[in-house]
């Protein structure tokens, strides 16, 4: 019998994984999975914000556009059905009206940039109220608008509010609550403890914008909506500088210089001229009273002004000086006389007058009646300077005020009123212009010689600026003050 011996035969053994090693293993993929689910789902959320905002700036710089085109903002597309994108033809009889959604079609963008990054339309929202910025006009940087923006921080604290908002463009964000859809409904909107972003949608004129926040339990609740809202200076400061827009005080000026040119042609007009009573003449042994004004005995074209009192002993010579000013001539009787000026000259030809205020009663009528004060306060007469009251509203919807020196306006001495060219005037002015600004109104204090305060905005008319324009135009003035 043959025996076979078989040498190094591997013994083989069982070296599979444990069910602990398993679970560790699952449970490693599972960590992994739900990891990379989370950063997906962080990464789709980013791109869903960035699409937002990207599409809220193409909007924001379309509107802008389309303002520099046809001088208004579009209403909004219509919500009450499907919305096709083209904005309603008026908006203008309530806040809510001015509420829709991007009137895409309109404003010549593709559908896709009127709905945000969680697929749903963008809410919009223009000021069509007190300025109504959907109707044509020539806007400026003094039109403000209707909404009041509230920022908070995302626990809810306010942190400021910015009043006059334009227009308010909101992305509902990603849970959409309000929103609505490209199927053309509407998202349930947020639960009534999520008072900030149930705010926005309410088609009133106040919006939050706040941080972003998912803690329910903080003030007004969780937040996520995404709001743009637009300013006065957003919408027009680019414009402005291009000179599509004027600015509120550019277009001020421009309504000073209108307002100043009518009163200067006003002013140019004159009345039936004036012939002062005649002078003393003189004669020996005459009263001489210090001050008043005579004729030499032999004429010379001049007159003098007695610089004492006394008795006359001797002639006013002719042949005194006719150097106006000239103090130096003395009579006989040791009494010094200055040649006033010409005689000719002493007489008014030309009466030239300011035109009083009005009252808003009067309706642009100057008040021919009352006369206010000196220096008066009232209003730009724009009905007898053939203006309309537009021409004298300033660009923050405030009448313009005119204070005017009542010796240059009044009629009643007219050998003391009026314009010449020594007339008189508080600190050398003859009228002033006064705006409210932008920002409360008029607080200047009455009088030409006061301060322009706070942001009011003053111009002061001298009477030598209108004496000049006068003479470079030939209108012809006197040169007397009064009758001596």
């Amino acid at each position: 019998m043959v025996y076979v011996k078989i040498k190094n035969q591997p013994k083989y053994t069982n070296t599979g994984f444990t069910l602990i090693e398993m679970a560790t293993v699952l449970m490693i993929i599972g960590l992994l999975a739900s990891l990379g689910m989370t950063l997906l789902r962080t990464k789709m959320e980013q791109t869903s914000y960035k699409v937002t905002e990207k599409r809220m700036e193409v909007i924001k710089e379309t509107l802008i556009a389309y303002l520099r085109v046809n001088k208004k903002l579009p209403c909004p597309a219509s919500i009450a059905t499907t919305p096709n994108g083209d904005a309603v033809a008026t908006c203008n009889t309530s806040i809510a009206e001015g509420f829709g959604v991007i009137p895409w079609n309109t404003l010549g963008l593709p559908r896709e940039v009127a709905i945000d990054g969680w697929n749903n339309y963008f809410s919009y929202h223009v000021s069509a109220i007190t300025n109504n910025w959907t109707a044509v006009a020539k806007l400026n940087d003094a039109d403000v608008g209707n909404f009041a923006v509230i920022e908070k921080n995302a626990n809810g604290t306010t942190s400021n509010t910015i009043n006059q908002e334009v227009l308010v463009i909101v992305s509902h964000g990603p849970n959409g609550d309000g929103a609505y859809t490209v199927k053309g409904t509407r998202n349930t909107l947020p639960a009534t403890n999520e008072a900030d972003e149930l705010e926005n949608t309410n088609t009133d004129a106040t919006y939050i914008k706040r941080d972003y926040t998912d803690d329910t339990g903080a003030t007004n609740g969780a937040f996520d909506d995404v709001v743009m809202a637009l300013t006065t200076s957003d919408l027009v400061s680019s414009l402005i500088d291009e000179g599509t827009v004027q600015s509120g005080t550019s277009t001020l000026n421009d309504q000073f210089t209108r307002i100043k040119g009518a009163i200067l042609a006003f002013a140019s007009q004159s009345s039936t001229p004036i012939t002062c009573t005649a002078l003393l003449p003189w004669s020996d042994g005459l009263s001489i009273t210090s001050g008043t004004n005579y004729l030499p005995s032999t004429a010379n074209g001049f007159f003098y002004e007695a610089n004492a009192t006394g008795t006359a002993t001797a002639p006013i010579s002719s042949a005194w000086s006719t150097t106006i000013g000239d103090a130096t001539n003395t009579d006989a009787s040791g009494i010094t006389w200055t040649t006033i000026a010409t005689f000719d000259s002493r007489n008014r030809h030309y009466l030239h007058n300011l035109p009083y205020e009005t009252t808003i009663a009067l309706a642009g009528y100057e008040d021919t009646t009352t006369k206010l004060a000196d220096p008066s306060e009232g209003y730009v007469p724009y009905a007898t300077l053939n203006l309309t009251i537009d021409n004298v509203t300033d660009p923050w919807g405030n009448q313009i005020q005119y204070f005017v020196n009542k010796d240059i306006a009044d009629r009643a001495d007219a050998t003391l009123d009026g314009l010449f060219f020594t007339a008189p005037g508080t600190n050398g002015v003859a009228y002033r212009l006064v705006s409210g600004g932008p920002l409360n109104g008029i607080t200047t204090t009455v009088g030409m010689g006061n301060t322009c305060d706070g942001d009011d905005i003053c111009e002061d008319i001298l009477v030598t600026d209108l004496l000049s324009q006068m003479t470079a135009a030939r209108i012809p003035i006197d040169t007397a003050v009064t009758c001596p």
